[in-house]
Protein backbone atom coordinates (compact mmCIF):
# COMPACT_ATOMS: atom_id res chain seq x y z
CA UNK A 1 0.00 0.00 0.00
CA UNK A 2 1.15 3.47 -0.62
CA UNK A 3 -0.49 6.18 0.63
CA UNK A 4 0.53 10.09 1.37
CA UNK A 5 -0.98 13.66 0.48
CA UNK A 6 -0.46 16.69 -1.06
CA UNK A 7 -1.73 20.30 -0.88
CA UNK A 8 -2.00 22.57 -4.61
CA UNK A 9 -1.64 26.01 -4.80
CA UNK A 10 -4.72 26.07 -6.78
CA UNK A 11 -7.62 24.50 -8.20
CA UNK A 12 -7.53 22.14 -11.42
CA UNK A 13 -7.22 18.57 -12.64
CA UNK A 14 -3.37 17.25 -12.29
CA UNK A 15 -2.11 14.10 -13.80
CA UNK A 16 -0.56 12.24 -11.09
CA UNK A 17 2.37 9.37 -11.36
CA UNK A 18 2.95 6.71 -9.33
CA UNK A 19 5.67 4.86 -9.62
CA UNK A 20 6.58 1.48 -7.59
CA UNK A 21 10.08 -0.08 -8.68
CA UNK A 22 11.43 -3.47 -7.75
CA UNK A 23 14.42 -2.86 -6.50
CA UNK A 24 15.89 -6.74 -7.46
CA UNK A 25 14.76 -6.85 -10.68
CA UNK A 26 14.55 -3.39 -11.72
CA UNK A 27 10.97 -3.44 -12.81
CA UNK A 28 9.05 -0.42 -12.77
CA UNK A 29 5.06 -0.03 -13.09
CA UNK A 30 3.30 3.06 -13.14
CA UNK A 31 -0.37 4.22 -12.81
CA UNK A 32 -1.55 7.39 -13.75
CA UNK A 33 -4.65 8.53 -11.82
CA UNK A 34 -5.97 12.28 -12.41
CA UNK A 35 -6.90 14.73 -9.29
CA UNK A 36 -9.63 17.45 -9.83
CA UNK A 37 -8.53 19.86 -7.18
CA UNK A 38 -11.51 22.76 -6.52
CA UNK A 39 -10.59 25.62 -4.56
CA UNK A 40 -11.55 26.17 -0.81
CA UNK A 41 -14.30 28.67 -1.66
CA UNK A 42 -17.37 30.90 -0.49
CA UNK A 43 -19.80 31.79 -2.81
CA UNK A 44 -22.66 34.88 -1.92
CA UNK A 45 -25.88 35.27 -3.34
CA UNK A 46 -27.53 38.53 -2.10
CA UNK A 47 -31.60 38.88 -1.05
CA UNK A 48 -33.41 41.69 -1.95
CA UNK A 49 -34.72 43.41 1.51
CA UNK A 50 -37.10 45.96 2.03
CA UNK A 51 -37.24 47.41 5.26
CA UNK A 52 -38.73 50.66 7.16
CA UNK A 53 -37.37 53.48 8.89
CA UNK A 54 -37.39 53.30 12.44
CA UNK A 55 -38.68 49.46 12.56
CA UNK A 56 -35.69 47.00 13.34
CA UNK A 57 -35.61 44.55 10.13
CA UNK A 58 -35.05 41.26 11.21
CA UNK A 59 -34.12 38.75 8.06
CA UNK A 60 -32.05 37.25 5.55
CA UNK A 61 -29.76 39.05 3.32
CA UNK A 62 -27.52 36.67 1.38
CA UNK A 63 -27.49 33.12 0.79
CA UNK A 64 -24.70 31.24 0.42
CA UNK A 65 -22.69 27.63 0.16
CA UNK A 66 -19.50 26.31 0.38
CA UNK A 67 -16.55 24.37 -0.96
CA UNK A 68 -13.38 22.47 -0.69
CA UNK A 69 -12.35 22.52 3.46
CA UNK A 70 -14.54 25.28 3.73
CA UNK A 71 -17.28 24.34 6.72
CA UNK A 72 -20.57 26.45 7.34
CA UNK A 73 -19.86 25.81 11.25
CA UNK A 74 -16.22 27.62 10.60
CA UNK A 75 -18.11 30.78 9.03
CA UNK A 76 -18.58 34.22 10.59
CA UNK A 77 -20.52 37.08 8.55
CA UNK A 78 -20.14 40.98 8.59
CA UNK A 79 -22.80 43.30 7.54
CA UNK A 80 -22.73 46.38 6.07
CA UNK A 81 -25.87 48.43 5.38
CA UNK A 82 -25.39 51.00 2.88
CA UNK A 83 -26.20 53.40 5.95
CA UNK A 84 -22.72 53.87 7.09
CA UNK A 85 -23.52 50.87 10.15
CA UNK A 86 -21.76 47.85 10.25
CA UNK A 87 -22.76 44.88 12.41
CA UNK A 88 -22.07 41.29 12.83
CA UNK A 89 -24.20 38.92 10.93
CA UNK A 90 -25.69 35.51 11.78
CA UNK A 91 -24.59 32.00 9.44
CA UNK A 92 -26.88 29.55 9.61
CA UNK A 93 -26.87 26.31 8.09
CA UNK A 94 -29.62 25.22 5.82
CA UNK A 95 -28.25 22.01 3.86
CA UNK A 96 -25.14 20.39 3.52
CA UNK A 97 -22.69 22.94 2.80
CA UNK A 98 -25.52 25.85 2.16
CA UNK A 99 -26.62 28.54 4.63
CA UNK A 100 -28.39 31.52 5.14
CA UNK A 101 -26.42 35.01 6.44
CA UNK A 102 -28.96 37.29 8.52
CA UNK A 103 -29.29 40.38 10.78
CA UNK A 104 -31.29 42.65 12.33
CA UNK A 105 -30.85 46.98 11.63
CA UNK A 106 -32.85 49.95 12.37
CA UNK A 107 -32.72 52.32 9.49
CA UNK A 108 -33.13 56.15 10.70
CA UNK A 109 -34.18 57.52 7.71
CA UNK A 110 -35.75 56.05 4.30
CA UNK A 111 -34.01 55.78 1.07
CA UNK A 112 -32.13 52.79 -1.28
CA UNK A 113 -29.49 51.62 0.71
CA UNK A 114 -27.20 48.77 -0.67
CA UNK A 115 -26.12 45.65 1.80
CA UNK A 116 -22.70 44.46 1.34
CA UNK A 117 -22.21 41.05 3.07
CA UNK A 118 -18.54 39.38 3.89
CA UNK A 119 -18.19 36.14 4.93
CA UNK A 120 -15.01 34.94 6.29
CA UNK A 121 -13.86 31.59 7.53
CA UNK A 122 -11.05 30.26 9.89
CA UNK A 123 -8.54 30.11 7.63
CA UNK A 124 -9.10 33.39 6.26
CA UNK A 125 -11.10 32.45 2.93
CA UNK A 126 -13.14 35.12 2.17
CA UNK A 127 -16.45 36.44 0.21
CA UNK A 128 -17.98 39.84 -0.37
CA UNK A 129 -21.24 40.34 -2.23
CA UNK A 130 -23.18 43.80 -2.43
CA UNK A 131 -26.56 43.31 -3.63
CA UNK A 132 -28.91 45.70 -5.26
CA UNK A 133 -29.89 48.40 -3.44
CA UNK A 134 -32.71 47.90 -0.64
CA UNK A 135 -35.87 50.07 -0.25
CA UNK A 136 -36.26 51.57 3.09
CA UNK A 137 -40.03 52.76 3.15
CA UNK A 138 -40.58 56.05 5.08
CA UNK A 139 -42.60 55.66 8.64
CA UNK A 140 -46.01 55.93 7.98
CA UNK A 141 -48.00 58.84 9.25
CA UNK A 142 -51.07 57.73 11.45
CA UNK A 143 -54.01 60.21 12.74
CA UNK A 144 -53.49 60.10 16.15
CA UNK A 145 -56.72 62.76 16.96
CA UNK A 146 -59.00 64.88 15.32
CA UNK A 147 -62.27 66.78 15.94
CA UNK A 148 -64.38 69.04 14.13
CA UNK A 149 -66.60 71.74 16.40
CA UNK A 150 -69.36 73.08 13.84
CA UNK A 151 -70.61 76.25 14.21
CA UNK A 152 -72.66 79.18 12.14
CA UNK A 153 -71.56 79.16 9.10
CA UNK A 154 -68.07 78.23 10.39
CA UNK A 155 -66.12 75.42 11.47
CA UNK A 156 -62.82 74.86 13.44
CA UNK A 157 -60.64 71.74 13.05
CA UNK A 158 -58.29 70.39 15.46
CA UNK A 159 -56.07 66.92 13.94
CA UNK A 160 -52.88 65.49 15.15
CA UNK A 161 -50.95 62.93 13.40
CA UNK A 162 -48.12 60.33 14.90
CA UNK A 163 -44.61 59.33 12.22
CA UNK A 164 -42.90 56.12 13.32
CA UNK A 165 -40.01 58.17 12.33
CA UNK A 166 -37.44 59.02 15.17
CA UNK A 167 -35.89 61.78 13.16
CA UNK A 168 -39.24 63.41 11.97
CA UNK A 169 -39.32 67.29 12.26
CA UNK A 170 -41.86 69.77 11.55
CA UNK A 171 -40.31 70.76 8.75
CA UNK A 172 -40.94 67.23 7.02
CA UNK A 173 -44.51 67.96 6.68
CA UNK A 174 -47.24 69.68 4.86
CA UNK A 175 -50.57 69.71 5.55
CA UNK A 176 -53.67 70.48 3.88
CA UNK A 177 -57.34 70.71 4.65
CA UNK A 178 -60.23 69.86 2.10
CA UNK A 179 -63.68 71.46 3.67
CA UNK A 180 -65.12 69.58 1.26
CA UNK A 181 -68.33 72.54 0.00
CA UNK A 182 -65.90 72.65 -3.65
Amino acid sequence: TISGSHTYSKAGTYNIIVSITDSGTGQTVEAYPVATVTANAILLTPQFVTATEGSAFNGVVATGSVSGTVTVGTLSAFISWGDGNTTTGTVTSTGQNTFNVSGTHTYAEEGRDAISVTVVDTNNHSATVTGPPSVVNDAPLTFKSFSVRPGTLSASLNAAFTDADPNGTLTDYTASVNWGDG
